[in-house]
Parts: C-alpha cells; structure tokens; sequence
C-alpha cells in the first residue's frame, strides 16, 4: 500500500511540473506575440498603441493619461489628482481656456450625457470608471465625428470645443458608474442655452 502510494505522488509531482513548464512556455510565448503586436508587456509601449494614442488626440481630442509612457500624471502613493483644463493644455486638445463653470458629476449604465452642441462655450473633461463611448464631432472623417470606446481602467482627457458636438455614453456591462469632472469657459445660461440637442439619434 505503501509503494502505491509513493508511485501515486511521484507521478502528480512529476505531471504537475510538466504542466507547470508548459503554462510558463505559453505565458512567454503569449507575451512574445503581445510585444510583436505593439503591446504593453513589460510596461512600455508599442509601435500600434502609440499610433493609436495618436489618432484618438488628433481625430477624437482624447488622450488616455494612465496610457502615457511616463505613467499616470499627478499621481503618488496616495492615487492621482489632476486639473481637465490644464490636463488638457498640455496636450494641446483645445477645449476650455478657463475654468469659469465646473461640474462633477456620474453616468449611470446604458445612459448618455452631452449628445449636443455649444456654439460659444468650450469644454475640458476627465472621465473615469467605466466602459465608455466618447463621440465628437469631426468633418474631416468619413462619418462626420470620431470615437473611441475606454475601458473602465482608463482615465481620460477630452474636450470639446465650441462648435464641436460631443457625446459621453455609459457602455459598462457591469453596472459600474461613469464618473466625469468637467470645465467650461463661460457659464452656463438658462435663459440663452446657445446650444443644439440630440445630435446623433442612435446614442
């Protein structure tokens, strides 16, 4: 009984570290095809991800700070704190030149803020939290605006200047809220909205 016993374990052991080598061989192998397909691996950043980065600053007014090669901006051991405006000034994406109106605000799942159009008012954003749809309107594209989807782990900056219609959706399929820090130039009039609503009927 004893000897079956010793065989028994022998072989698990045996198997269990073969097992084991093989995963590693596929874990380095997986991380081998993610570098040759410009992803992250160790940390930095491929070739397809930074021109990914680059479309979405040039064609969308958006770039992901937590992306950036230099790590997340503003942020320690205690977690990050950053301005929309002056974040989004060193990015050079527009938007708002002061902060005269601020709003902090939430998006809950399967619901849209934004969807319209200021004609003198121009804005700066941070996004974070949740699967997100960020749309802006852009003439030079073939549909007539950009998008670009962000993860639940990403933290965004995105503006959108006046005249450019802007949308923020809530995708997030596991009911998690989209948080949202936003800055305008001008305050925000009632009376004279200076706004068009409900531009894209699809969000």
């Amino acid at each position: 009984m004893l000897l079956i016993l010793t065989l028994c374990l022998v072989y698990t052991t045996t198997n269990a570290t073969s097992r084991g080598g093989e995963e590693a061989g596929l874990i380095e192998q997986r991380g081998g095809e993610e570098a040759a397909e410009g992803g992250t691996g160790g940390g930095g950043m491929g070739e397809g991800r930074e021109a990914e980065m680059r479309r979405e600053k040039e064609e969308a007014n958006l770039v992901r700070l937590n992306k950036l090669a230099g790590g997340m901006p503003g942020s320690d051991v205690r977690g990050w704190i950053l301005s929309p405006m002056h974040a989004a000034a060193e990015h050079k994406l527009g938007g708002a030149k002061s902060c005269v109106d601020v709003h902090v605000g939430t998006i809950g799942p399967g619901k849209v803020r934004g969807n319209h159009r200021h004609h003198t008012k121009s804005e700066s954003f941070l996004i974070w939290g949740a699967d997100a749809r960020i749309r802006i309107e852009n003439p030079s594209l073939p549909a007539g605006y950009a998008e670009v989807m962000l993860d639940a782990a990403d933290v965004a900056v995105f503006t959108g200047p006046a005249g450019r219609a802007h949308a923020l959706a809530n995708v997030d399929k596991q009911g998690r809220t989209l948080i949202l820090s936003a800055c305008a130039d001008t305050e925000w009039d009632p009376a004279h909205p200076d706004t068009d609503y409900h531009i894209w009927k699809d969000l």
